[in-house]
């Protein structure tokens, strides 16, 4: 088994501890966020917006005019926590958060973006912190 030398930890944030560091820090704009806590994110939202997405056409199918308003909705959930993780994650990168409009320039912004959010962050710690250590705390 090789040995891990660049300063990072060696394994990955587990998807639930994603999630759950996601919620807790959803007002938080200072520290790092790793890749795996990063796009264990992104999948978790996806994954929730779809579940209300097809509980809300069940429940207007059924007839329940109130509860898929409100399903519409739950995923507002996630917007806070979304924003801090992107600034999290570039932070992670040693940029910084307001690196996050380059999304506004159409295409090349979010390809830029995405391209940035695969690479590995900075090996040691940075002017936003220590290296993030992929265990909740």
């Amino acid at each position: 088994m090789e040995e891990n030398t660049s300063g990072r930890p060696a394994n990955m944030m587990p998807f639930m501890d994603a999630m759950k560091s996601g919620f807790k820090n959803s007002f938080t704009l200072s520290g790092r966020a790793s890749r795996s806590e990063y796009w264990f994110w992104v999948l978790g939202g996806n994954i929730f917006f779809m579940v209300m997405f097809i509980g809300s056409i069940i429940l207007a199918i059924i007839d329940i005019p109130v509860l898929p308003a409100l399903m519409a909705l739950a995923p507002i959930l996630l917007v806070p926590g979304s924003i801090t993780l992107v600034v999290r994650r570039l932070h992670d990168l040693g940029m910084s958060g307001w690196m996050w409009f380059v999304a506004l320039v159409p295409l090349i912004g979010a390809i830029y973006l995405i391209y940035l959010f695969v690479q590995e962050g900075d090996a040691g710690e940075n002017a936003y912190g220590a290296v993030p250590t992929n265990m909740l705390e």
